[in-house]
């Protein structure tokens, strides 16, 4: 199973949005996890390949067999509602090394953690137990949509 955790509802239900639409057609099924769409059930989720959920309405009842756990803007750990996202991911560590888990997908949990606008990607691939090649950086030429830096001065 393969967890997409974003930092709020209407982040996760455009990705469900675009993700249906782009790999259905590949037998690719996308299941949103949100306080809005309750209309899931354990059916659903053993069914779906990519959850979608926010740190807040992801719960951990069915985080035995994550593969791939994808964690979108990763720089609001360092935020107030960083702490909730900070405990799914201690959790999911400390159950992928128990030994118990041994055979499971856990086991070998990858973490996949993205953000335009993270200056400390050393310290936070340490806490990950990420490997120095695993890291990559990306420059401004991946964007989708080129940012424009601007300087306003006032007289005072």
């Amino acid at each position: 199973m393969k967890i997409y955790i974003a930092p709020s509802k209407a982040l996760v239900q455009e990705k469900v949005r675009d993700w249906t639409q782009k790999f259905s057609s590949r037998g690719i099924v996308c299941l949103e996890l949100t306080g809005d769409n309750e209309s899931y059930n354990t059916r659903n989720l053993q069914e779906a390949d990519i959850i979608l959920t926010t740190p807040e309405d992801g719960g951990l009842g069915f985080f035995s067999d994550i593969a791939l756990l994808l964690i979108d803007e990763v720089h609001l750990l360092n935020d107030p509602r960083g702490a909730v996202l900070e405990g799914i991911v201690s959790r999911i560590k400390m159950l992928a090394h128990n030994p118990e888990m041994k055979s499971s997908s856990l086991a070998h949990v990858r973490f996949l953690a993205v953000s335009a606008t993270i200056p400390n990607i050393e310290d936070l691939a340490e806490w990950l137990k990420v490997p120095v090649q695993g890291i990559k950086r990306f420059g401004e030429e991946m964007r989708p949509v080129k940012l424009t830096t601007k300087v306003f001065g006032m007289h005072t």
